[in-house]
């Protein structure tokens, strides 16, 4: 029989090895609620990662609670989601006529409701702090949209892992 007694075990290297597609590691990010009738894009969420490679890709799934209220009627009106990296738009709601979340209102007490999942692969290039925000607006100033307010739903739920290529 052989015994064998260490104080510390220490990997051989600093850097994590994965194979490719496994996830190499998982942030949970912040959001938060916002009520708004503004088309000017706000904070909904944030988080940020730090890939061990610069060849991983950042899997990003949000989920917001999406509430469109009424003030008008027959017309389209919705809320717009997009998401940044470092302070630039990689994806969403963007472009000229985007309508990620939206709902034909016949009359001013229609109301539309929803669970907004969104799923992204980002390819960031690199092994520095990368930073993620959840932005959202209102599509037209005639309508009130709440994001992630406990009072429709529970809120909203954001995460970042980096998987191995």
């Amino acid at each position: 029989m052989s015994i064998l007694k260490v104080d510390t075990l220490q990997p051989a290297t600093a850097a994590r090895v994965s194979a490719a597609g496994h996830i190499i590691q998982t942030v949970v990010g912040s959001t938060n609620s916002l009520t708004t009738s503004s088309a000017t894009f706000a904070t909904v969420g944030s988080g940020s990662i730090t890939p061990i490679s610069t060849s991983s890709k950042i899997l990003l799934t949000l989920q917001m609670h999406v509430y469109v209220g009424s003030q008008v009627t027959d017309e389209w009106v919705g809320a717009l989601i997009r998401v940044t990296r470092n302070g630039t738009v990689i994806d969403g709601d963007i472009g000229s006529d985007p309508y990620g979340n939206g709902a034909h209102k016949t009359n001013d007490t229609d109301r539309y409701m929803e669970y907004s999942t969104r799923i992204y692969i980002d390819s960031p290039s690199s092994t520095s702090s990368v930073s993620y925000v959840i932005q959202a607006a209102a599509k037209s100033s005639k309508s009130t949209h709440t994001i992630n307010s406990a009072d429709y739903g529970d809120g909203g739920n954001f995460y970042l892992q980096e998987v191995a290529q």
